[in-house]
């Protein structure tokens, strides 16, 4: 899953419907962490947050989605499923940031 905006310290990601990221969601914890790494440089940060789905009528779904979002998504040739903004198994999730911890290294060469 591909972080599709970024808002402040909360992020948005679009997910197939039928993933189990959403049962697991429903049935625990509806928290997340992510997570992202500077291979440079080792520098990292950890955000962990309140998640909140929503379904395929949400209209930021349109302002998210991309010519990608289709190729990852398919076209099931149905003509419901296109891999469009209208498809109905695009959700998103939504990680509402409770807390931040990064680390910065920074080297000097000698």
């Amino acid at each position: 899953m591909a972080v599709a905006k970024r808002t402040g310290p909360d992020f948005l990601f679009l997910a197939n419907a039928h993933s189990q990221k959403f049962n697991d969601l429903e049935n625990g914890p509806p928290e997340a962490n992510v997570s992202f790494i500077n291979s440079s440089n080792q520098d990292w940060v950890s955000v962990t947050g309140e998640c909140v789905t929503s379904d395929n009528s949400d209209p930021r779904i349109k302002e998210v989605w991309s010519k990608g979002t289709k190729a990852w998504f398919g076209d099931l040739g149905d003509g419901v499923h296109t891999g469009g903004p209208e498809d109905p198994r695009m959700k998103l999730i939504e990680i509402r940031a409770k807390r931040k911890l990064q680390q910065s290294i920074r080297r000097t060469v000698r």
